[in-house]
């Protein structure tokens, strides 16, 4: 019983902190802006009408998770090294 009293006081104690540390935006400190450098947009994007033969292309990689992986980050705009 102690370990599931550890636990709801843990849970509750990252509740009362969840709040405070999603306040904060890490990324918006001057430090980060100097380390980081200015935000800038994107110029390789898929264009609509090429999504269906690039889907059809990653589906025939050998490698389920590396497909996978490819996918994820087509579909959350994420790319190596970010």
């Amino acid at each position: 019983m102690a370990t599931v009293d550890r636990v709801s006081d843990l849970v509750r104690g990252a509740a009362r902190l969840c709040p405070l540390l999603l306040a904060r935006n890490p990324a918006k400190t001057k430090k980060a802006r100097e380390a980081l450098g200015k935000a800038g947009t994107k110029k390789d994007v898929l264009q609509k009408g090429q999504l269906a033969a690039w889907f059809a292309a990653v589906h025939q990689l050998q490698k389920p998770v590396t497909a996978s992986c490819i996918q994820m980050m087509q579909l959350t705009g994420a790319r190596p090294g970010e």
